[in-house]
This record gives C-alpha cells, sequence and structure tokens, in this order.
C-alpha cells in the first residue's frame, strides 16, 4: 500500500454493561475483540476501535487493558471513523443516516419489521 493512500480507521461494536462485565463471559465479546485486534494487523488499516454502545464504561475487570484497543463511544465513531461493523451491539437508525450521511460505510444485518411477524 503507497503513503498516499488513506487508511481505514474502523470500529467493531460492544455493549459494555458495567464494570463488572468480563470480555471472558461470552464469545461474542471475545469474537469483537478479536476482530477489532486482527483488523489492526492489515496495512489497509490506521486503526481499529471498539464502539461502546452501552451505558457502561470500560472497568480493569473488563480486561480490555490488554488488548491493545481503544473504546470511543457513538458520537466519536460519528465523526472519526470510516467504516463500522455491528457485531456486539447495534446503532440507532439516525445514527447510520449521519454516518452514511459523511461518507462512512457500516456492515450489519438487521431484519426489517415486515419480516419480524414470520419468525
Amino acid at each position: 500500500m503507497s503513503g498516499a493512500q488513506h487508511r481505514l480507521r474502523v470500529g467493531v461494536t460492544v455493549a459494555i454493561r458495567d464494570n463488572a462485565q468480563s470480555i471472558w463471559e461470552n464469545g461474542l465479546q471475545q469474537n469483537c475483540v478479536f476482530l477489532a485486534q486482527l483488523f489492526n494487523q492489515s496495512p489497509a488499516v490506521q486503526e481499529a476501535v471498539l464502539v461502546n454502545t452501552g451505558a457502561g464504561t470500560p472497568g480493569d475487570l473488563l480486561q480490555l487493558h490488554h488488548s491493545g484497543l481503544r473504546v470511543i463511544g457513538p458520537d466519536e465513531a460519528a465523526q472519526t471513523l470510516d467504516a463500522v461493523i455491528e457485531m456486539g451491539a447495534q446503532l440507532s437508525g439516525p445514527w447510520h443516516e449521519a454516518f452514511r450521511a459523511r461518507g462512512g460505510r457500516c456492515a450489519r444485518m438487521r431484519r426489517s419489521e415486515e419480516h419480524t411477524s414470520e419468525l
């Protein structure tokens, strides 16, 4: 990759509840961390971060300090990231609209309301 090319800033969503939460309590949280760490190994990525959509803050028990990842909120993500992967939590429709309006891209899976009644 040449130095003139733009390197991506990528976020992976997580929902941090409280300071007593650990990334080891479920596979989804671990996979979010591992995916962000994997992105940080790519020469096409400037930085990958976790985007916290929950009400909690990352405390010592969460054990993210060993991951080498920064945790940012949705407001900072909307202004600084190029791409967001909704994996551990979902962001609101208005957040997506504003993010796309400034050129951001999202990878997500969300069922439409018309299909939820069929399940």
